[in-house]
């Protein structure tokens, strides 16, 4: 009965329309965590010339991913996909379908680099999903690369990358631009309808819902007219990477360097969505000034991490302060992949500076902690040092799609936290907002 239907389908489509209906499963099939749920297309998406791009959502409506596709004579595909968490996907289609169904281990390497496996499944299509774990250095070398060679079920294939440069940044803006669509969680209209109950109770009586609103708007302006962060210099040019929060609705901006002055500072990119911000200064910074982001390896849970910053601006010291921990899970509240939770303590202040690793290379950005007292409040039990950082990766993939430069490294010597500081101190930069 499956023959006879397959022989009526390709009576009608051609083998030419079945190929194309294989490729639309295959990028349809791209969703967050897995190839089982299929997603529907939103619309075609603007990406280098030898790609085509689209933009898919779930079916119930939320932003699912983007993904691009390139054709090769040797009767393969390539994909390239990122959701709306900026996690990437790479997968291939062989159309003369030549690979074994089942669990397969795929080995992959671009131009002179090592190669590196991956565990994956190759469905009856013979299509296979690779995912590109946090950190991960191959999407930086696919990006700049020229030819890919991938060894599966015992073959050996090559394929010349094109525009790939061009491409990924191409990909980080549609997601940007599709989770601020089609992203947003719905409405709690119960709790906003109990909260208007109030305010029309309120208002009532003459004069008490105005002097509300205004006591509400006089307490956040006075929280908002002077606030101070940390961040970190990630480029020759002045680029300052930090947490959105830090800088929100902020009318001027300032950096301060360790022994220079104060230089004003412009927010040149924002996602509000993973709370990271670039700002902009107007003097170049030496190398000995720029931080270094640790690619090709994999965070694990236990890792020995550091935090530099300056936290609670006025009271501690104005020269910076560090502090130790470990890293203590590999995702965050409710299971956030974005994020780490981390055992060093922070405080208000720690915002946007880097978190460290034994090597002295940034592998997250300091982001924000448990409110014990609310949490104590709700649970009855008080938390210690349950704070969290975003990943390194999340940041990175931001600055991908802004074409803001960085510094990387993979070097594994293991430095004293005397040599952590002294190294921090040269990139890491105090932020005031007024």
């Amino acid at each position: 009965m499956q023959n006879t239907w397959l022989k009526c389908v390709r009576r009608v489509l051609g083998q030419d329309g079945l190929l194309r209906l294989a490729l639309l499963a295959a990028a349809a099939f791209f969703t967050l965590g897995s190839i089982a749920h299929a997603a529907e297309k939103i619309r075609s998406v603007s990406v280098p010339k030898g790609w085509s791009g689209a933009a898919y959502a779930t079916n119930s409506g939320r932003f699912s991913h983007c993904v691009a596709n390139a054709r090769y004579k040797s009767n393969f595909n390539i994909f390239v996909s990122i959701d709306g968490d900026f996690y990437w996907k790479v997968a291939f289609l062989d159309r003369r379908k030549r690979l074994r169904n089942g669990r397969a281990v795929a080995r992959i390497k671009i131009d002179g680099s090592r190669w590196s496996s991956y565990r994956t499944q190759v469905t009856k299509n013979n299509f296979f999903v690779l995912n590109m774990p946090g950190n991960s250095s191959f999407i930086r070398l696919f990006r700049r690369g020229r030819r890919l060679r991938l060894d599966i079920d015992g073959a050996d294939y090559l394929f010349n990358l094109t525009n790939t440069n061009a491409l990924l940044p191409a990909l980080a803006r549609c997601v940007k631009k599709y989770v601020r669509l089609r992203g947003k969680p719905p409405r709690r209209t119960a709790r906003k309808t109990k909260r208007n109950s109030n305010n029309s109770v309120a208002a009532n009586t003459p004069g008490q819902a105005p002097v509300s609103e205004l006591r509400k708007k006089t307490e956040k302006n006075r929280a908002r007219r002077s606030s101070a962060g940390t961040g970190m210099v990630v480029s020759k040019g002045g680029h300052v990477l930090t947490n959105f929060h830090v800088v929100r609705g902020c009318k001027q901006i300032a950096v301060t360097m360790l022994g220079e002055l104060e230089a004003e500072a412009k927010l040149l990119k924002a996602d509000k969505k993973n709370d990271l911000a670039v700002l902009k200064i107007g003097t170049p910074v030496p190398d000995k000034n720029i931080a270094q982001f640790r690619v090709g390896r994999r965070l694990k849970a236990g890792e020995a991490i550091a935090v530099y910053g300056f936290p609670l601006p006025g009271t501690l010291s104005v020269s910076g302060n560090i502090v130790s921990g470990h890293i203590t899970s590999l995702a965050g509240l409710g299971d956030d992949a974005r994020f780490v939770q981390i055992s060093s303590p922070i405080q208000p202040g720690n915002s946007g500076g880097p978190l460290i690793d034994s090597a002295g290379q940034i592998i997250g950005v300091v982001t924000a902690k448990l409110d014990e007292l609310k949490f104590a409040g709700a649970t009855g039990s008080m938390p210690q040092n349950v704070n969290f950082a975003i990943k390194s990766n999340i940041a990175l993939n931001f600055m991908d799609a802004h074409s803001i430069p960085y510094k990387t490294s993979s070097s594994q010597e293991e430095h004293t936290l005397t040599k952590l500081v002294e190294e921090a101190k040269n990139y890491t930069v105090h932020v005031k907002c007024n």
